[in-house]
């Protein structure tokens, strides 16, 4: 009987080291990204240690109160989950600290899938090391792949943790800072694993449908908004209310200069 245990052992011994080996890469790209995003979560700031701070100016003071709305309206009025994401400050120092690499083949269009364990497919993959994917990329054009690396100014860790908002997001113009935010909160509600289309359509889809109405409101209720140094008043809006699937189906916010419209088929545009 206790030959047949250490059988056991030293089988289950083998399959494990054998495991890791043949997964030794993922293994070890796996520990780089876990002491990347736990640096970030143990070295973020409360955001009112800034609002409180006298030597932080106002007009990054009103940048974070805007993260605050925006993250306020996606909760109340979207029905996003809140929980306790971008109550902290992660600053950069003006550093990226994020790089995704996305392949594709060549003249095809047909983005490359990398696959994780529990989470599943993406079609992108992300390093908190630069070398690591300028690495990435040089292997996967070896194999013919066209390819491409991109800083990320945001991402969802789907509700595992409590997202910190990166100090560089907060350069942002305050439309972008919206999608960025309402984008990132909807992964956190709702990820649907090996559903690539849906997971990255889904907050494209509320954004565009959804985000006209959270600028009306915030007008209407406080009767003037600034968005990047451009005043709007509530008298300058053109609503046009109609029936159907959809309650707000024209939204006009004018200047001197733009026009913000969102047609009946969804979508925004500027001019």
């Amino acid at each position: 009987m206790h030959s047949v245990k250490k059988y056991i052992i030293s089988l289950l011994v083998i399959i494990l080291i054998s495991f890791l080996i043949w997964n030794h890469r993922l293994i070890y790209y796996g520990l780089v990204q876990a002491k990347g995003q736990l640096t970030i979560l143990l070295d973020a700031i409360p955001v009112s240690d800034y609002l409180d701070n006298p030597h932080v100016p106002d007009s990054l003071k009103a940048r974070i109160l805007l993260v605050n709305e925006i993250k306020q309206f996606a909760v109340e009025e979207l029905g996003l989950y809140g929980n306790g994401n971008y109550q902290k400050i992660y600053d950069q120092q003006n550093q990226e600290i994020m790089w995704v690499v996305t392949a594709c083949e060549p003249y095809q269009l047909i983005a490359k899938e990398w696959s994780f364990p529990f989470i599943g497919s993406f079609s992108y993959k992300g390093f908190f090391v630069y070398e690591m994917a300028l690495r990435e990329t040089e292997k996967l054009d070896q194999q013919g792949y066209d390819t491409s690396i991109r800083t990320a100014d945001a991402w969802s860790t789907l509700g595992i943790f409590n997202d910190p908002v990166l100090s560089n997001l907060l350069n942002r113009s305050a439309g972008s800072l919206a999608d960025v935010i309402i984008h990132e909160m909807t992964h956190s509600t709702i990820f649907v694993k090996d559903s690539l289309e849906f997971n990255e359509n889904l907050p494209s889809f509320i954004i565009d449908a959804f985000l006209p109405a959270m600028i009306y409101l915030k007008v209407k209720l406080n009767d003037t908004l600034v968005i990047d140094n451009v005043p709007f008043n509530i008298e300058k809006i053109n609503t046009n209310l109609t029936t159907g699937k959809s309650t707000l189906h024209l939204l006009r916010m004018t200047d001197e200069n733009t026009v913000y419209e969102v047609a009946p088929e969804g979508g925004t545009e500027v001019y």
